[in-house]
């Protein structure tokens, strides 16, 4: 929002646009060697990492891209 009118509502927008691409089909997105699923915003650099597991999609993490994925691995487990 500091950079432009609007953004926020852009970004939150593309995330739920994710959040729906991620429901209609989770088995479309490969594992990574975190062992979750990453999904990239389109628009955004952003991706989230979710886990899918037999009734339920986990949402993980959302990061940004320029951020050090090792250091959530870590964390994480």
């Amino acid at each position: 929002e500091d950079k432009r009118e609007g953004l926020g509502e852009e970004f939150i927008a593309e995330y739920l646009a994710a959040i729906r691409r991620i429901h209609d089909n989770p088995l479309l997105f490969a594992i990574a060697a975190n062992g979750l699923r990453p999904c990239r915003l389109k628009r955004f650099s952003y991706i989230i990492h979710f886990d899918v597991s037999a009734n339920d999609i986990l949402i993980v993490a959302l990061m940004g891209t320029e951020r050090d994925e090792s250091a959530f691995i870590h964390r994480n487990g």
